[in-house]
C-alpha cells in the first residue's frame, strides 16, 4: 500500500478491498500509536462525516464530496 497522506492521526495509505470480482479502491487511515486519544478521536471523526452525510444524502451536489465509511478495525502494534 503506498502512503497518500498525513493526518492528523498517522499515515493515510491507499488499498483495495475486493469482493468477489469487484475491487474498490480505499483510503486506510494508520492510526498514531503515539496518540494516546486517537482512536476516540477517530471514532468522533467518523461519527460526525456520518452524520453531515445523512443530512446532505438528498442534495448529490454537495454529498458527493463526502468519503464513506466502510468500517474501522484497531489492531494493536500493527507496523
Amino acid at each position: 500500500n503506498k502512503e497518500i497522506g498525513k493526518g492528523g492521526f498517522g499515515e493515510i495509505k491507499e488499498g483495495e478491498l475486493k469482493k468477489n470480482e469487484k475491487v474498490t479502491k480505499v483510503a486506510i487511515k494508520m492510526g498514531n500509536e503515539k496518540d494516546k486519544n486517537g482512536i476516540e478521536s477517530l471514532k468522533r471523526e467518523i461519527c460526525i462525516l456520518n452524520e453531515i452525510k445523512n443530512k446532505l444524502k438528498n442534495n448529490s451536489s454537495l454529498s458527493q464530496n463526502f468519503i464513506e465509511c466502510f468500517g474501522f478495525s484497531v489492531i494493536e502494534g500493527n507496523n
